[in-house]
């Protein structure tokens, strides 16, 4: 990504707001708030436009001048004159109609610092992240908080247009054995963020056997929390030719069509589930109830006499993401079980449950612990040896229940 993170003077003013303990701290840190207007808002969704936040200014004090000869060039370059009095600089990124300083902003930079220099300079790649559009740029000069003399000046303003090409799509799956359905993902939908999300993005099935036997699956209404769709019109049994496309109307983007990539040759969609790396489950789906963990959902080489890893799964719940590894450690039998085992998957909580396998290549995995928000959860799925004597587990995501307790 072309872009590096900013992250805003905010915290350092907040912090400052709740230390201080002088009146003119006070008043200027409503100074402060009533000029800025929006940038709380874009610390809390630095990717999305903001609204604004109402504050006070004394009209008493008077502002300082706003920065001279700003421009900002094609390339992204800034330049600015340096402010009497100034002790900080904010650029903000706005919609070409928000002239007004009271309007919200899309995009704003970190805090520059006035080093007393005549002047500042420096790429808008370089302090913020920004798609590709058209905007009008705005610079502000703010004094210290301290300083009770004097309030941020009115914006300077420049416009700015920026331009670039699309990406090729990157596309994981998951063949769900179960139900007969691909779940097709845009795996990198954050890297669109910071250029156009497509209008839409075409996954291709091509049938290896029969090459005029195509399914598309789109994907469309593309956003950071939407960029999946599924599709049961591919068949079990058939091997397929996977490629995928994205296009864009967007007048920003030099092209309106990605090129073509290969997403994956010769994937048969068989009996036992496919999960391609880069692929998320949808939050609360194959989890845990009212917990912060998600079951597996593939072990492909198992050892069923000795055990060891039998999954690995990542969940987003209490305590934010969480990445399970399973280890099963043989028991002796359960009743009518091949094989079983305790199962542990450390995480935000300590998991443990007991799997067993059974004579007609079922399996339940059963987690009861720890108590607190987690149930007794279960899921349950199939097993397949392979050929080196090793066996693969399939965990069935639609399965997962709450197992009722005495």
């Amino acid at each position: 990504m072309r872009r590096k993170f900013g992250f805003l003077a905010v915290p350092l003013v907040l912090s400052l707001c709740l230390a201080g303990c002088g009146t003119s701290v006070v008043s200027n840190t409503q100074n402060y708030f009533g000029q800025v207007g929006s940038v709380i808002g874009t610390l809390l969704a630095s990717s999305g436009s903001s609204d604004s936040v109402s504050g006070t200014t004394k009209d008493a004090v008077p502002k300082l001048e706003a920065p001279s000869d700003f421009t900002v060039d094609e390339a992204g370059n800034y330049s600015f004159g340096a402010v009497e009095n100034a002790d900080y600089y904010l650029i903000y990124m706005c919609d070409v109609s928000a002239t007004s300083d009271e309007d919200d902003f899309i995009y704003s930079s970190d805090a520059i610092s006035d080093s007393g220099a005549e002047s500042y300079s420096g790429n808008l790649d370089d302090v913020i992240n920004y798609a590709y559009g058209e905007y009008l740029v705005k610079v502000l000069a703010f004094p210290s908080l301290d300083d009770a003399e004097h309030a941020s000046s009115p914006a300077a303003t420049a416009s700015y247009r920026v331009t670039g090409a699309m990406a090729d799509p990157q596309i994981a799956y998951f063949w769900n054995t179960f139900s007969d359905t691909v779940d097709v993902q845009l795996a990198n939908v954050g890297s669109y963020q910071y250029e156009v999300f497509p209008d839409k993005v075409t996954v291709t099935f091509t049938n290896v056997a029969d090459a005029s036997d195509v399914v598309n699956v789109e994907i469309t209404d593309i956003t950071m929390e939407t960029y999946s769709m599924k599709s049961d019109a591919v068949l079990r049994g058939n091997t397929y030719d996977i490629s995928a496309v994205a296009e864009s109307s967007s007048p920003y983007v030099t092209n309106q069509t990605s090129q073509v990539v290969a997403v994956a040759n010769g994937v048969e969609l068989g009996d036992r589930n496919i999960l391609v790396d880069g692929y998320s489950f949808p939050e609360g789906s194959n989890s845990f109830a009212r917990g912060s963990g998600a079951f597996p959902n593939i072990q492909e080489s198992f050892d069923p006499e000795n055990g060891g890893v039998c999954g690995e799964a990542v969940a987003n719940g209490i305590g934010g993401i969480t990445y399970l590894t399973y280890t099963a450690t043989p028991i002796e039998l359960a009743d009518g079980a091949l094989y079983s085992y305790t199962v542990n998957a450390p995480g935000f909580f300590d998991f443990t449950g007991t799997m067993n396998l059974y004579s007609d290549n079922s399996l339940v995995m059963l987690i009861d612990g720890p108590a607190g928000p987690v149930q007794p959860t279960q899921i349950e799925g199939i097993w397949f040896e392979n050929e080196d004597g090793s066996v693969t587990l399939c965990y069935n995501p639609d399965s997962v229940t709450v197992v009722a307790t005495e």
